[in-house]
């Protein structure tokens, strides 16, 4: 009997140990839990204090002519990590011209950092190089310099031309070859373009035919080492010009080969 009274009282201070020992544990475990919520609490404090955003926009393309719409998708991130932000609601966007003023302006809803809209670009818009500027009211806290910028390129065939070359047009070198030797009047061909640099590399570009009313006829570029082609039917009594715009941003005009008035076409199938 005694016997059984010694174990019995071995096992309740075995037991009494064993739930300090739980008790000891745990409130280890909730003081450096604080400890880990008051760091997280700072680092997310910190982040809101010295938040950067970091604003994208992906447009359809970069050479446009007036009548056409600019469409482009938003996205706002965190600039350390570049996940998308649902802090900012409104992203600001603008076209800017060469006098460094907005043409034209829009505010865009942004959803869980994303946003997508359009400009209509008005026949009253002058033909130049523009800059595509996006921001939002968060950033205005930092420089300018961390807003974003895209160069583009707008060409209003209703009035005058005031593009030109900032170098001479002598940089590239353009050449068309109608599929049948010439162009005729009235009669539809398929044409070469082979644009090339001065070392005689062919470049990539984007490029439009016009009439001697600015009217844009036809779009083209090249499929691959500057080499395209595209079907033009001229009209009699009409003159064309190609004008072309280089990955640089360069702009060349090109006079198109004068069509007969009479004669034949090939074309090859």
């Amino acid at each position: 009997m005694q016997r059984y009274s010694e174990i019995m009282r071995i096992k309740f201070f075995k037991t009494i140990f064993f739930i300090l020992i739980l008790i000891l544990y745990s409130k280890n475990i909730f003081s450096q839990s604080g400890v880990l919520d008051n760091i997280a609490a700072s680092v997310n404090g910190y982040q809101k204090q010295y938040l950067q955003e970091k604003i994208y926009v992906h447009s359809d393309k970069s050479f446009y002519v007036a009548g056409e719409i600019i469409w482009f998708k938003i996205y706002n991130v965190e600039a350390a990590s570049y996940q998308l932000l649902d802090i900012s609601k409104v992203a600001y966007v603008e076209i800017i011209g060469k006098d460094q003023k907005p043409v034209l302006q829009a505010k865009i809803s942004l959803k869980g950092g994303l946003g997508d809209g359009s400009f209509y670009l008005p026949f009253s818009i002058n033909s130049g190089n523009y800059i595509l500027r996006a921001y939002t009211n968060w950033m205005k806290n930092y420089s300018p310099d961390y807003f974003f910028e895209k160069n583009i390129t707008i060409i209003n065939t209703t009035k005058k031309l005031g593009l030109r070359p900032k170098t001479d047009s002598a940089d590239y070198d353009v050449h068309f070859f109608p599929e049948g030797g010439n162009l005729v009047n009235d009669m539809g061909s398929k044409v070469g373009c082979k644009t090339v640099d001065r070392s005689g590399s062919g470049v990539d570009f984007e490029g439009i035919i016009v009439n001697q009313h600015n009217d844009t006829i036809t779009r083209f570029h090249p499929l691959k080492f500057g080499i395209g082609n595209f079907s033009f039917t001229p009209a009699s009594g009409d003159q064309y010009k190609a004008i072309i715009k280089t990955a640089d941003g360069k702009l060349t005009t090109v006079d198109l080969p004068q069509p007969l008035s009479q004669g034949f076409v090939m074309q090859l199938k």
